[in-house]
């Protein structure tokens, strides 16, 4: 895309091009059979409904309470943690993947040079008063950001609110590419960024000369156990990287559906997601290939079960092995 939305408004466009597709595909009185509605509504009588939205862990909820039937979120571990009934879902919620988007992003704990730190334990050691930005568009129990920040720091015995009174200050922007954030790491009055969004942020931050602290063995197995899983950032990543870093990876923006969609509405959504995907906004560069829509890859993480008809579908077309 030429030009840049907010990650939101670009899967709101899109969801609103699957559900204009779906009238193109091969699922039979779509306008009779089917509701179709943005974020809920009503179910005609004698019709099934179909309800798009976007959003993150609270949608995931409704999701499984037939209260949205497709939802957009970001990252995909937000939903490996729903399927598995972990992190903040007390049991297993009912979801199946319909598609993959990729989305290649970090969770990245960076820290100003001035700091002299090279780990987490000195900050908990040192007490450190550090001036840190976070993304807090969203409370944390919706916001599946801020409950991965607080778990690694949770991990090592940390939180914001320990920083807070030891001196330090909590900056919240609604976005990690908010030019507050920009504007603070330039003049120093912010010395740390734990966040997502690493494209937005991350030169920024390492041009200021801040470093990437390196995340523990034993938080990643922690973060992986939840369904988040570990990524590597490298100098082909960032130039100004001295050396390679592991992270916690926050790829990919997955379409989801409850488990018992008929059959034939999965597949035709899939159907209408390939129909649609060249005017649907994406998070990378070039065209988004079908193939691409059920793979598991660096940037678009598929560690959820596909729908069975998400599955015939990707299969009839060649594109699932």
């Amino acid at each position: 895309m030429a030009k840049k939305m907010h990650s939101g408004v670009m899967r709101v466009k899109g969801l609103l091009e699957i559900a204009s597709a779906l009238y193109d595909t091969s699922l039979p009185d779509v306008g009779r059979r089917l509701t179709l509605s943005l974020g809920g509504g009503t179910k005609a009588k004698g019709t099934e409904r179909i309800s798009f939205s976007t959003g993150s862990l609270r949608l995931l909820e409704q999701v499984a309470r037939k209260k949205v039937e497709v939802g957009w979120i970001n990252p995909t571990a937000g939903l490996a943690m729903a399927v598995r009934g972990k992190g903040p879902f007390k049991e297993p919620l009912p979801l199946k993947a319909l598609a993959m988007f990729p989305s290649w992003d970090r969770l990245v704990f960076a820290v100003a040079k001035e700091t002299g730190l090279t780990s987490f334990d000195e900050i908990r050691e040192r007490q450190v008063p550090l001036r840190v930005s976070v993304s807090a568009a969203r409370p944390p129990r919706d916001n599946t950001t801020m409950f991965a920040v607080l778990e690694v720091l949770r991990a090592y015995g940390l939180s914001l609110e320990q920083i807070r009174r030891w001196g330090g200050s909590i900056q919240k922007v609604r976005s990690p590419s908010h030019p507050d954030r920009a504007t603070g790491i330039q003049n120093g009055s912010i010395n740390a960024v734990f966040d997502e969004g690493i494209k937005s942020w991350g030169k920024v931050a390492l041009d200021a000369g801040m470093k990437f602290l390196p995340i523990g063995e034993h938080v990643l197995a922690h973060m992986e156990s939840l369904g988040f899983r570990r990524g590597v950032l490298t100098k082909e990543n960032f130039p100004a990287m001295n050396d390679h870093s592991v992270a916690v990876d926050f790829s990919g923006w997955p379409i989801c559906c409850h488990a018992d969609m008929p059959e034939d509405v999965a597949y035709a959504l899939c159907e209408a997601i390939a129909l649609r995907r060249d005017r649907i906004p994406v998070d990378q560069e070039g065209p988004l290939e079908a193939s691409a829509l059920c793979a598991d890859t660096e940037a678009g993480p598929l560690n959820v079960p596909l729908h069975p008809g998400a599955q015939r579908y990707y299969r009839e077309k060649g594109y699932l092995q």
